[in-house]
């Protein structure tokens, strides 16, 4: 009744943990609880799997089997258990057709039926243990007011005389572990409370058909394609509406017939690489097959590919040794024209009949034909690249061009973001020279802590988007950054730069005075700069500060996140070297400043020169913290314990335009508005922890994931 579903799994048993691209109205109460809490249950299985050593002819459990065995548990916190909200959910869906507030899924007689039915069923399940329930004495910390603290004080509660007895109906009911009796007591009891205010339940009288097409294509826009082809094979009019979402994106995948897992164990057992080898490649031959011939079905389809905007090539088969020995020897690389070559001139025909905007290539290998079409199609704005690579004829190409236009080139395309999994010199920067004329790039490494390092010389002289990009996004690069102040002078010796974001994020600490050198050959190609992020830098010295404020006086955003040790690869707060009033000292001459942030600690006695603000009611709280419940009138007065005010004043005394600042790491600790007036010097408007960090997106990129800048001006793309 409360377990989950195997509609949350693959039919290999791989759980479905992909995230919506933009936030998404749950379905069902709690959905998004349960969610986060079942997603943090399967970063933690997979983890101790992966650490785990497998017994000799055994292969490791499926994502089902190892969430399943982790809910099953003894003892299981709280925090850990996604299932307690299912039993959580099954009471509040009760209450909300007798409340007349549920969710998106509708209050319709048949699903209140299946509930109730459900509830008739559990009260005489517990009529029959009523004769097996006392009343026991367990004491709990209660909120006082009159002392201002918790307190434990007894508290009567229903438990059973049988322990056995409560776990048998648990495991009939499948009720969390986590769940104690006295507590599931009160949750019946808040539903009978729910039922005696209103006896009668309320259904809903309108249907989603009754809803204009506008309306509803606002409600397809938030689903999925999978819930669009669902919903949309309900009924005609659901179908026509729903074509345009339907069919507006599309993915050719290769699937390989064993999970990630078992690649070892396929060679290590294997007796016959060769053979071995041959069946791999005539099962990936027929996936290649199957692709091919929906790419052959879309082209028969006008209909289809007049709506078609995102399409994706995706390649899932091993395209990495991953450090196994003879891995490589039995998969086929995704440079192979045998196995591959049919599927990349297919994708190149498909190209020619759309009118695409996005294009994704995952893991595989761009050739000269399949770039060239690439480079004819009209419409392509965005390109995607993840593990994907340049063959080599091509990379020669492009490396010995003595002039570009020898090179497939689209200036159509303005934004790309690539995914680097090697360290040095990965060919994935070859696919940038099809792109002259882009306007934002985003480069993700895809091992953070080794990071990437900047393009091969060779290709220097073909990669002169430099010179046209705006907004440049650098995720995980590698610590040691000279190949990339190289790559920066020699496009700035090529023409002027127009770089107006600049984000440098490296796993492990980058020297400062290396950053002082890339910022100086950026300033040599005088960029306008005006959104400045670094994080990941060895330290702060004041002179780095400075620097910055005289090479970019116009800048309206600066983020600085430093490492404490060379062995910190993440952001987090940590001790500057000079107190904080120095350094906003060092920024009075950025009089565009607008934004501000960085990873300073809480250490309020070095936050400013005046010793009398630890004295401020919210700086002893920080000082002195006592364990307490927060109590309703606290919560809606926006109660907490994290004051930011002593840190961001010096820097609205030194910067005139100010108008947000931030304590950051890998989320957002504190963060505030500055409003100014003639009535008043400044107003601060402060926002505890995570909430209000949408008016930071301009300014920081990564707060939700990693993800560039947002190109607000659409004329930048055109």
């Amino acid at each position: 009744m409360y377990s989950d579903s195997d509609d949350d799994y693959e039919d290999d048993g791989t759980y479905k943990h992909e995230r919506q691209e933009r936030p998404c109205p749950a379905m069902r109460i709690m959905e998004d609880i349960e969610y986060r809490l079942k997603l943090d249950a399967y970063f933690v299985v997979t983890d101790e799997a992966d650490k785990t050593p497998l017994e000799p002819g055994k292969q490791r459990p499926t994502d089902k089997e190892l969430l399943r065995a982790f809910a099953a548990r003894p003892g299981l916190d709280i925090p850990q258990d996604w299932r307690r909200w299912r039993i959580i959910r099954f009471f509040g869906e009760i209450e909300g057709f007798h409340n007349g507030e549920l969710d998106l899924t509708g209050r319709w007689r048949w699903r209140y039926q299946q509930l109730l039915a459900k509830w008739n069923n559990l009260l005489r399940n517990l009529a029959q243990l009523r004769p097996h329930i006392i009343r026991s004495v367990i004491r709990r910390p209660i909120w006082d007011e009159s002392q201002g603290r918790a307190v434990e004080r007894p508290l009567v509660v229903e438990v059973f005389d049988d322990d056995d007895m409560w776990k048998t109906f648990q495991a009939r009911w499948k009720l969390s572990s986590s769940v104690e009796f006295h507590t599931f007591i009160h949750m019946l009891q808040d539903v009978n409370r729910a039922l005696a205010s209103n006896p009668r339940p309320k259904f809903q009288q309108m249907t989603l058909v009754d809803l204009p097409p506008e309306l509803l294509a606002i409600v397809f826009s938030y689903a999925s394609v999978r819930n669009c082809a669902a919903l949309g094979a309900t009924c005609k009019f659901l179908h026509n509406v729903s074509f345009d979402f339907v069919y507006r994106t599309k993915q050719f995948i290769l699937f390989p017939p064993f999970p990630p897992s078992n690649y070892a164990h396929l060679v290590v057992e294997s007796n016959d690489l060769v053979s071995l080898r041959q069946d791999l490649t005539s099962q990936l031959i027929r996936s290649r097959d199957k692709c091919i011939g929906e790419m052959h079905f879309l082209m028969q389809r006008k209909d289809i590919c007049a709506k078609l905007e995102d399409v994706a090539i995706q390649n899932n088969w091993p395209t990495s040794d991953f450090g196994i020995e003879n891995l490589a020897a039995v998969f086929t690389p995704p440079d192979s024209v045998e196995v591959f070559g049919p599927l990349y001139e297919r994708l190149g025909q498909l190209l020619q009949h759309l009118k695409l905007t996005t294009l994704r290539l995952v893991a595989i290998s761009l050739n000269q034909t399949l770039a060239s079409n690439i480079a004819e199609h009209a419409s392509l704005v965005t390109l995607i690249s993840s593990c994907s690579q340049v063959d080599q004829p091509l990379q020669q190409r492009i490396g010995s061009a003595s002039s570009v236009v020898s090179i497939p080139r689209n200036e159509r395309i303005r934004i790309v973001t690539i995914r680097i999994e090697r360290e040095e010199h990965d060919s994935s920067w070859y696919i940038l020279a099809l792109c002259p004329r882009l306007v934002s790039l985003h480069v993700i490494a895809g091992d953070p802590r080794n990071g990437f390092t900047a393009p091969a010389p060779d290709a220097w002289s073909s990669l002169d988007f430099i010179n046209h990009l705006e907004y440049l996004c650098l995720d995980g690069v590698h610590w040691i950054i000279h190949d990339l102040i190289d790559f920066f002078a020699a496009s700035t010796a090529r023409g002027p730069l127009r770089l107006t974001h600049f984000k440098l994020e490296a796993g492990y600490a980058v020297l400062p005075e290396d950053v002082g050198a890339l910022l100086r050959a950026i300033h040599g190609g005088s960029a306008p700069l005006r959104v400045l992020v670094l994080d990941g830098i060895a330290a702060a010295p004041l002179e780095l500060f400075v620097s910055i404020a005289q090479l970019f006086p116009n800048l309206e955003a600066l983020s600085f996140l430093r490492r404490e040790t060379d062995r910190q690869y993440q952001a987090r707060p940590c001790q500057w070297e000079h107190p904080i009033y120095e350094y906003a000292q060092c920024l009075r001459d950025m009089t565009e400043l607008r934004h501000f942030s960085a990873n300073f600690i809480f250490d309020w006695v070095d936050a400013i020169p005046y010793i009398v603000n630890l004295f401020e009611p919210a700086v002893m709280d920080y000082l002195f913290p006592e364990q307490r419940y927060r109590t309703e009138q606290e919560e809606r007065a926006g109660w907490r314990r994290v004051d930011g005010r002593p840190f961001v004043l010096p820097f609205i005394a030194h910067c005139p335009a100010l108008e947000s600042f931030a304590l950051l790491s890998v989320r957002v600790h504190w963060s505030c508005t500055i409003k100014r007036s003639e009535a008043e010097p400044y107003d601060i408007v402060d926002f505890p922890l995570d909430t209000g960090v949408d008016h930071l997106s301009k300014w920081l990129p990564g707060l939700k994931g990693r993800t560039a800048w947002v190109i607000d001006d659409p004329r930048k793309l055109r």
